[in-house]
């Protein structure tokens, strides 16, 4: 009786052992895939600041590129606002020729500046979103770490 006592003892000893050991390569898994994915998602930080970064550069070359453009197209707008002119004396149009070309002028800079805006948002909008996902990892980790404890 002793004996299978003893035995008994010692199957359940090792069988506790066993658990043990699961539970802390269970802990450590979690805590390695939690750090790596943090550190993924930081990287993804990085990366989205980085290509922030470049939007704003590749913007502001847009806008030079822009320009350059706009210049170009002048000269061939102003071209046809010397034969709109003459038709428009003849017509009587209502907008006389300077109030169409600041009206022009005025769309373009606009139009200019709205593109530049919508490049920057969409690069924002990237790295919130972005920052979210690394803020619920966080959250996740600390709700983990309450329930262990």
């Amino acid at each position: 009786m002793k004996e299978k006592f003893q035995e008994l003892k010692a199957n359940l000893k090792e069988k506790i052992a066993a658990a043990q050991s699961q539970v802390e390569e269970a802990k450590s898994n979690i805590e390695s895939t939690s750090i790596r994915a943090k550190d993924e998602i930081q990287e993804k930080i990085k990366e989205a600041k980085a290509r922030l970064k470049d939007q704003k550069v590749a913007a502001e070359k847009s806008k030079a590129s822009f320009y350059e453009k706009v210049a170009e197209t002048k000269d061939k707008i102003e071209a046809k606002i010397d034969e709109v002119k003459t038709s428009l004396a003849a017509k009587q149009e209502k907008w006389t020729v300077e109030r169409a070309i600041a009206r022009a002028e005025k769309a373009e800079a606009y139009a200019e500046k709205m593109i530049g805006y919508a490049l920057v948002a969409i690069a924002e909008a990237e790295l919130a979103a972005l920052e979210a996902v690394e803020a619920r990892i966080q959250a996740n980790e600390l709700i983990e770490k309450e329930k262990e404890d």
